[in-house]
């Protein structure tokens, strides 16, 4: 059977407040509040039915600076598992390496990883709304840490970079969807403070626009390896990638296990 060209699908949105974000900024709070009547947050969502293109056989059409993300093939030596908790596990070494070579980098450093067990309450869910992880402030702050840490100046060119990829394949529900970032204005992207027990961190969400492009890759396997920026310090080739869980067929109640690496690749 021919695979789909494109799928439909709902895609949580921003929902714009002016006169309510000229007041306060926007914000998701993961500490408890002692009021019982206190808001978690001050943003709403707001659906809107989107085409999801198909990327199977085409994946040479895309790549990192032009789109914000590349489907890559590639077999590691190391599975990924769920037991994976550190960047000193070999399978986060392993794709360290694979990017290092990959984009041609000076430097490739794991600062994050994280694995999700959709439908199963001790592991992470399915992010289901458009964002990107950090902000430009917050890379930038996360990239001066690894230099203090590291005693160097700040590189020439840097990026923030996530590999996600099945652990089990192939996918069969919630797949993860990401947007051309040729299509995004940067007026799209609104800055949102997650608030944590000790620190705060910014990332955008993401407002609806209908010259939004987005994709996804049908029955993604252990071997299909999306790699797409969070952000790019090198102004001709700064793109972000606005990505997110979809669900095009909400009845579908098939188990989605996957991992994502995020890495700081120096230049």
């Amino acid at each position: 059977m021919a695979s789909p060209q494109s799928v439909e699908a709902n895609i949580a949105y921003m929902k714009p407040d002016d006169d309510l974000f000229r007041r306060e900024k926007p914000y998701v709070s993961l500490v408890p509040f002692l009021s019982s009547n206190a808001q978690f947050t001050n943003t709403c969502i707001e659906e809107h039915l989107m085409k999801i293109e198909n990327v199977r056989g085409r994946e040479s059409e895309f790549n990192l600076d032009k789109n914000g993300f590349a489907y890559v093939s590639y077999t590691s030596k190391e599975r990924p598992t769920h037991d994976i908790k550190s960047p000193d596990h070999p399978y986060m070494h392993e794709m360290a390496k694979f990017l290092k070579g990959y984009l041609g980098a000076k430097e490739v450093t794991v600062y994050d990883g994280s694995t999700r067990r959709i439908g199963d309450p001790n592991f992470l869910q399915a992010s289901l709304y458009a964002h990107v992880d950090h902000t430009i402030v917050n890379c930038r702050w996360r990239v001066e840490q690894l230099m203090a840490e590291k005693k160097r100046e700040m590189p020439r060119r840097w990026q923030l970079v996530n590999i996600w990829a099945p652990i089990k394949g192939p996918i069969q529900g919630s797949p993860l969807a990401v947007c051309d970032y040729q299509s995004v204005d940067r007026e799209d992207l609104v800055a949102v403070d997650s608030v944590f027990p000790h620190h705060v961190m910014e990332v955008y969400h993401v407002k609806h626009n209908p010259s939004h492009r987005w994709y996804y890759m049908e029955e993604q396997d252990v071997d299909d390896i999306l790699i797409f920026k969070t952000w790019d310090s090198e102004e001709e080739k700064e793109s972000c990638c606005v990505h997110t869980a979809i669900m095009p067929n909400p009845d579908d109640k098939v188990m989605r296990e996957s991992i994502e690496i995020r890495l700081i690749v120096e230049y």
